[in-house]
């Protein structure tokens, strides 16, 4: 934290803060073990996600078609088609390798795209296009994850837990970041960057047109009960997928809502079984993860 220009008195009760944590969790649960990480040696692989570059690059894995990206669907469980428990329009199309999951769309395209829990009218979302990129960079593609809106059009864009319900829909510039912070007693804030920002280079500065800083943001939720914000999120994301089938076709209607609820439903197991697998250690900045090819036919189905 030192090295983040942190004081060392802020890193040194950061440290006891969280050694305080660790004791009284151990305490409570004393036939639980820590989930630390192991050294498996030089044979397996590495996927980061603590930065906004590593965060798009490792999840756009799953587009690929190489060794290291089936094992990563796997550990995952992708299905080999690529797509599950989603509702499509009969003209939607899916291609270049898309992921879509948990997600209801109407009409539109998913190209290079992984789409989770994404619930919208029109969905145009691409990767880097072919003719400007001949070989498509891993990092390059849209990453949509918990995204409700009217409709949504980006390139190359990261699209984090937003609830959009703009007559227009989402219509982001080439490589946007965007998400929404949903925090009791205020109003949603609607923070932006681009997948070319260094976010720990500008960790303490107000980005324009954000609202604050990523720090202040970061301190904001120190305070914030996340339960609440978690359902504050919940029934944003359920009224809008609401709003957008009034006045739809009965049987559509059902299936849309439904969908919403249902995927909101489980986003609390969800959280905690990422959480199980994914970190470590309690750093917030880095969550790598590591799995030999040869291990994943021992995972629990």
């Amino acid at each position: 934290m030192v090295t983040k220009n942190e004081t060392e008195a802020t890193a040194g009760a950061h440290h006891d803060r969280m050694t305080a944590f660790k004791s009284k969790l151990l305490s409570s649960h004393p036939e639980k073990a820590v989930f630390g990480a192991i050294d498996v040696g030089t044979e397996c692989y590495w996927w980061d996600y603590g930065l906004l570059s590593l965060y798009q690059k490792n999840n756009m894995l799953a587009l690929d078609d190489t060794e290291e990206a089936a094992s990563l669907r796997a550990y995952l469980r992708i299905p080999e088609d690529r797509a599950q428990s989603s509702e499509l329009g009969n003209d939607v199309q899916v291609t270049n390798g898309s992921v879509v999951l948990a997600s209801v769309v109407k009409e539109g395209e998913i190209d290079h795209t992984i789409a989770s829990r994404v619930v919208t009218g029109k969905c145009d979302a691409h990767g880097a296009s072919r003719t400007l990129v001949p070989v498509r960079p891993r990092s390059r593609g849209c990453l949509l994850i918990n995204v409700t809106a009217r409709s949504i059009k980006a390139r190359n864009c990261v699209i984090y837990n937003v609830v959009d319900d703009s007559e227009d829909g989402l219509v982001l510039p080439d490589g946007a970041v965007l998400t929404n912070v949903f925090v009791p007693g205020r109003e949603k804030l609607v923070q932006s960057s681009s997948t070319t920002t260094d976010g720990g280079k500008v960790f303490k500065v107000r980005l324009t047109p954000n609202p604050f800083s990523f720090e202040g943001v970061y301190k904001m939720n120190q305070s914030t009960d996340v339960k609440e914000a978690y359902k504050l999120g919940a029934e944003a994301h359920a009224d809008l997928a609401k709003e957008l089938n009034a006045g739809g076709g009965e049987g559509g209607s059902r299936v849309f809502i439904a969908k919403a609820i249902s995927v909101e439903a489980g986003w609390f197991l969800q959280c905690f079984r990422e959480l199980e697998v994914r970190a470590p250690h309690h750093s917030t900045r880095r969550v790598p993860v590591r799995r030999r090819r040869r291990d994943l036919a021992a995972l629990p189905s």
